[in-house]
């Protein structure tokens, strides 16, 4: 099917080509011939221009018809939780302007609004809006990126090719970011400068993953916006180096 799909475009323009042998065959059907063997040539053209129509007709009606409704079908079933991977990233994007008194933008936020705010702050304080520190904060955005991935990987073989290659680099971009959050947890340090890469990175990801919900992935299902605001919901978070528990606010 996928190789069908990627000749969609070769399959097509051989069945217009065909469907004009078949008429132009029967419009002159009865004409003198304009050279020798004309009719015998003529002939041979319409049995294959014939043959291949009927092929089109029975692949489309029998194969392609059906699967693209599945694949409708699956993206309609993936889409809410890349949307879900999606609004992680709108997240973090508030947490960070908050914390340099940016209003609320678009997204993503410019690497320079990363830079600042890490280096204003440390992994330790609370996050402007959120009842959590920074670290609890990373660990509850990579808890929820796994998730959300993990239950759209039994998909992967049905999704688009780039949606799979984003969500994989999705996936090392978030373990970066959880990976110096657990580095960092034990040392008092003075900023966040350690997070600044692998936030940018995991912004581009993100970018790129709305970008194709608003284009053609699930059209029928609205993406989510930046500034979506709901009621927030309060999580605990076990903080492993204080052994007290944190709460972290979702939007």
């Amino acid at each position: 099917m996928n190789e069908l799909l990627k000749h969609k475009r070769i399959i097509n323009g051989l069945m217009a080509a065909a469907v004009a042998v078949l008429v132009a065959h029967t419009a002159l059907r009865g004409t003198a011939e304009p050279w020798p063997w004309g009719a015998e040539v003529s002939g041979l053209a319409y049995d294959v221009s014939l043959a291949y129509a009927t092929a089109w007709l029975f692949q489309w009606l029998v194969i392609v018809r059906p699967a693209e409704a599945q694949q409708r079908r699956m993206n309609e079933i993936a889409a809410p939780r890349l949307d879900a991977i999606i609004r992680l990233g709108y997240e973090l994007a508030d947490a960070l302007r908050r914390q340099v008194n940016q209003s609320v933008g678009g997204f993503p936020v410019d690497e320079e609004t990363v830079r600042k705010a890490c280096a204003s702050t440390t992994a330790r304080e609370w996050v402007p809006g959120w009842d959590t520190s920074w670290n609890g904060l990373y660990r509850h955005l990579a808890s929820e990126s796994d998730r959300f991935r993990a239950s759209l990987k039994p998909m992967y073989a049905r999704l688009p090719d780039d949606v799979v290659a984003l969500l994989d680099r999705e996936e090392l971009a978030v373990a970066q970011i959880a990976r110096n959050e657990r580095a960092g947890r034990p040392f008092d340090l003075k900023h966040m400068n350690a997070f600044v890469v692998p936030i940018n990175r995991w912004f581009e990801v993100i970018d790129e993953l709305r970008g194709i919900r608003e284009g053609e992935f699930a059209p029928e299902i609205a993406a989510p916006e930046p500034q979506v605001t709901k009621p927030w919901i309060i999580l605990p978070i076990e903080d492993s180096v204080s052994g007290k528990a944190e709460n972290a606010s979702l939007g």
